[in-house]
């Protein structure tokens, strides 16, 4: 849900393998997490609470070789 408390769960499947980097970026691009997925195939799920890094507005990005998703997190 958005705008949310801070805490989510991000959920893919991945047809295929595939080297995806998962990243959270404040609002004025730093990054506060990355995660890279080196040959990865099948389901993730992953729960995150980004609460420490306080409230504001952040971008969520999950990437592969050929796409990319964004998607804006609001945290209240």
């Amino acid at each position: 849900p958005n705008p949310n408390d801070g805490v989510f769960q991000l959920e893919m499947g991945v047809n295929g393998t595939h080297d995806i980097t998962i990243e959270i970026m404040n609002a004025i691009g730093q990054l506060v997490y990355e995660q890279k997925l080196s040959s990865f195939t099948g389901n993730y799920s992953q729960h995150f609470d980004i609460t420490k890094f306080g409230k504001g507005v952040y971008t969520l990005s999950v990437r592969n070789e050929a796409n990319q998703s964004v998607k804006k997190v609001i945290v209240y």
